[in-house]
């Protein structure tokens, strides 16, 4: 599964991140680290513990919740960092 990213407000900035074809699942503690939204894991668990992390809108209340990305899905970093999320098969799509 490729994750392709939309950072920040820029829709022409686009990123993909591969995570792996064979897993359907991410934590999202990973997802941040990978994709550059927090600097470590560490910081990402910090984050998520203090309430600055949004899924679709929804705070992300556990370190060990994770994403499927089967359609588009927005995770959001505090105020002003965003990341669009899209499944690779999504993407060829459209």
């Amino acid at each position: 599964m490729i994750i392709w990213c939309v950072k920040g407000q820029d829709a022409h900035k686009q990123e993909d991140l591969l995570i792996s074809e064979t897993v359907l699942v991410v934590k999202v503690v990973d997802l941040l680290a990978a994709s550059g939204l927090a600097k470590s894991k560490g910081e990402a668990r910090r984050l998520i513990q203090q309430g600055g992390i949004r899924l679709n809108g929804e705070k992300v209340k556990s370190i060990e919740e994770v994403v499927t990305v089967e359609e588009e899905a927005v995770l959001q970093v505090g105020k002003r960092k965003f990341m669009k999320l899209v499944a690779s098969s999504a993407k060829e799509e459209s």
